[in-house]
């Protein structure tokens, strides 16, 4: 049995679409140079009506870990995601500060030539984190079964796997993979920052299919 995560949440009607079909998270992102990208008023707005049961992970890049806190608090976030060059020494005080899960995300390179480099990242700070997610080089590109298997085969830590994600490819991705957690954004939208409700209809009937 694997999880849902739908990333890249910047409006009500999308998070509660999610959460109706079946999401297990929701994930709100705080960089500024991403489409997706959503101010913490805005993300206020959208908790309140968010179900408690739900987890809710704030995204940040290279932020520092006071405004990732603040933000945090003001928001209302149960779990913090991080996208940059974050090390040991920021993830441990990220982590007396917040008092939150961390979860750390590495990005593998067109070729996955870099996955050894990873691996090494990875393994220096896997005591202070509750999870890995590993994604993919960006622009729909999935990351290869071996390079996921070799990453996973390293730690003991649950593993999330995004990047390329998609109704139609969600079946063989999970045959192949077996991942704990998958982070879907934009194989279930009609526009960046937009979701399909078309597409997430079909990408969670999907899950269920494979589920049972």
């Amino acid at each position: 049995m694997f999880k849902v995560k739908i990333c890249g949440i910047t409006n009500a009607n999308d998070a509660l679409l999610a959460t109706e079909l079946g999401a297990n998270a929701l994930g709100f992102i705080f960089v500024e140079n991403s489409p997706r990208f959503i101010l913490r008023v805005n993300c206020r707005d959208v908790m309140r009506k968010v179900p408690s049961k739900i987890d809710r992970y704030g995204v940040f890049q290279n932020h520092s870990t006071e405004e990732i806190v603040s933000i945090m608090d003001e928001c209302e976030f149960s779990k913090i995601q991080l996208h940059g060059d974050e090390d040991r020494d920021y993830i441990e005080k990220l982590l007396i500060q917040s008092k939150l899960p961390i979860i750390k995300a590495y990005r593998l390179n067109d070729g996955e030539s870099n996955l050894d480099t990873l691996i090494s990242q990875a393994e220096k700070i896997e005591d202070y984190v509750e999870a890995f997610l590993l994604d993919g080089p960006g622009n729909g590109k999935r990351i290869s079964k071996d390079s996921f298997h070799k990453f996973k085969e390293n730690f003991s830590k649950p593993i999330i796997l995004a990047g390329g994600i998609s109704p139609s490819n969600i079946g063989e991705i999970i045959n192949e993979m077996k991942p704990d957690f998958v982070d879907v954004c934009s194989g279930v939208e009609k526009t960046k920052g937009k979701k399909s409700s078309k597409l997430m209809k079909e990408f969670f009937t999907n899950c269920k299919e494979i589920n049972n």
